[in-house]
Formats: structure tokens, sequence, C-alpha cells
């Protein structure tokens, strides 16, 4: 899904930050939000904007460009959480502030020295292809993870007689994703500071790892759809919110 925002000003980005603390926020029931619960933590985000947004139910939240993050910035204290949108919230709790982020403080250039933050759900998922329904026998060019481009005479994906698998990435494996899925718009990619967390998503289990980056930009346009679109998995549930300034 390619994002275009829409900005209010030449000025202007069309992308939309609030930001609260995260005991502002509550549920539909009045209570305070439990942010270690994704599903909760997700229903209450949404309730901060139209009930009508543009798309289907299940795209809604993509069509909007929604994506939000809990930042801890000070150990033992309350964290703050910021909501990234492509539409201004309609409801915002006590203590927020939202604005429309302006060109000179989203925009980059080719060679930009920059730092960033970016919490992502590091999974890796494998789909196999069979030529059985008892998947034992795995397709004619499958590579060697059983993924092979099948595709439908109306060019959708063909997932008759396939599996898909979910792994956890490794702590160490986690550089190498992540320049899998920065590479192209940043490079020289360096973590300075990560921190994994593991809870339950309602009866699933959520890992999330918040990482502190340097790197230079490669190609601000792909960076910005990047930061647009979010960034791996569980978007849903408090991942892939990027935020980035210029180094110095």
């Amino acid at each position: 899904m390619t994002l275009t925002p829409t900005p209010s000003a030449a000025t202007k980005t069309g992308v939309f930050w609030t930001q609260f603390p995260v005991t502002a926020l509550t549920g539909a029931d009045g209570r305070p939000v439990d942010w270690s619960d994704h599903q909760a933590a997700h229903r209450a985000v949404m309730r901060l904007f139209p009930p009508r947004l543009p798309g289907s139910a299940k795209d809604r939240r993509a069509s909007s460009g929604i994506l939000y993050r809990v930042d801890v910035l000070v150990p033992g204290e309350p964290g703050v959480v910021l909501v990234q949108s492509l539409v201004p919230p309609e409801l915002t709790p006590a203590l927020s502030r939202t604005t429309e982020v302006s060109r000179r403080g989203w925009e980059f250039e080719v060679g930009d020295p920059i730092t960033l933050r970016v919490a992502v759900n590091p999974v890796r998922r494998t789909t196999r292809y069979y030529v059985d329904s008892d998947k034992e026998t795995l397709r004619e060019g499958s590579n060697s993870r059983g993924e092979t481009p099948v595709r439908r005479p109306d060019g959708r994906r063909d997932r008759s007689n396939s599996k898909q698998t979910a792994t956890v990435v490794t702590p160490e494996e986690m550089p190498a994703w992540l320049d899998d899925r920065l590479g192209g718009a940043l490079e020289g990619v360096e973590v300075v500071n990560h921190f994994r967390d593991t809870s339950l998503s309602g009866r699933q289990k959520l890992v999330v790892d918040t990482f502190d980056l340097t790197a230079k930009v490669q190609d601000p346009a792909a960076f910005s759809q990047i930061r647009l679109e979010g960034l791996g998995r569980g978007k849903s549930y408090g991942c892939g919110l990027i935020t980035a300034r210029k180094a110095g």
C-alpha cells in the first residue's frame, strides 16, 4: 500500500503526531489502558479517530497510516505514547499534543547522517508450497525455504496446498533483519541500543524489539514511504513507527 499524505500547507507534510502520557488514555470502559494488553491498546488508540475512516474494517488503520509506539523516556517513570497518522485525531486525552509535522522536521537528503528509533515485531514468516494436500512434497521450483512465486490467473497469490510458519528472529540476527528491511533507503545502519520485550496479546505471545540506531540516508523517498507505512509486522500492536532526526 502506497500512502500519500495531504499537507495543509506548502511547509507541512500531512503527517500528524499526537503525544500523551500512558496514564492519560482510557478504554471504552473508562478505565486506564493496560498497555501490556496490545489488543486493548490498539482499540483505545483507534478510538481517538473518526469511526468511519476510509477502507474496510480491517484496512482502516493502514489506509490512514495510524501507527503508535510506547516510549519509556525515564526508567521507572510512566511512559509516553506517540501516535502517527495521516488524519488528525478526533478525540484526544488530557495532556496530549497534536501537531502536523513540518517538511523541515520530516524530510532528509541523500547522505544525511541520522539517528532513529523504532519498535518492531521481529518475526520471520516462511510460506512453503506443496504439490499435495498432505504437504509432504514441495512444489518444483521452490527455493530452500519452500517459497515460490505461485500466482492465480487473477494475479493473486495461490495459497492452495501451502503452509506458513513464523519464527522469532534472534537478537544476534537482528542487525541483518533490519538491513533487509531498511536496505536501499538507509545505509550503514548501526545499533546503539536494543531492548526486547515479550508479552501476551490475547492468547498470542508478542515480541517487541525497540532499537536506537544510527545510519545515513540513501534514498529519501524510500525512507519516507517506510516511515509512512511502518516497518515490519505487528503495526496494530505498537510496532513499526519510526522517528528520525539528523545527527549532530
